[in-house]
């Protein structure tokens, strides 16, 4: 987005100017309203976990928020330092949280969340509550087969390849 539309913009000539700080501007207003969506679901967890003032709560998720995105910038210049991940690139701070993220968190989230609906509530449950005011849900059967045996099975499999221990495929 920030390489290849500039480009095109400037191709654009005198309205791709317009056009270009335009769409940056949304880009800019949907950011900010994202961060605040993700700011005010942090801020909700902290106020039921430990019951803290809605103010003090705004104000330590911002300040960790401020401490991690201090901690990104140093990372390209004071902090600088080069990492092999293990999917064979070379990544500084910013890298390895989004390696760590995409590839360790992910797959294990998806993981337990599998173990939790197919083994511990039971997918009888969801599927009761998907059907809930709508139309019968097609194929129950194979959705138990997919969400109890099959989903884990393959997110571990793509949970090992990531972190490499996995390498015959």
């Amino acid at each position: 987005m920030f390489v290849s539309l500039p480009k095109i913009f400037v191709s654009m000539g005198a309205i791709g100017n317009v056009i270009g700080t335009l769409f940056f501007a949304m880009v800019l207003f949907a950011a900010i309203t994202s961060a605040m969506s993700i700011l005010e679901a942090v801020v909700a967890s902290l106020i039921d976990q430990f019951h803290m003032s809605r103010k003090a709560a705004v104000i330590s998720e911002s300040l960790f928020a401020l401490v991690i995105a201090i901690v990104v910038c140093l990372g390209y210049n004071v902090w600088y330092f080069e990492y092999k991940l293990p999917n064979g690139t070379v990544g500084q701070i910013l890298d390895v949280m989004d390696y760590v993220s995409n590839n360790v968190f992910m797959p294990i989230v998806a993981i337990a969340t599998c173990i939790l609906i197919g083994w511990i509530l039971k997918p009888q449950l969801v599927i009761d509550e998907a059907e809930k005011g709508y139309r019968r849900m097609g194929r129950k059967r194979l959705y138990v087969v997919m969400i109890k045996y099959i989903a884990p099975i393959l997110l571990l499999v793509l949970f090992l390849k990531s972190i490499g221990i996995l390498t015959i495929i």
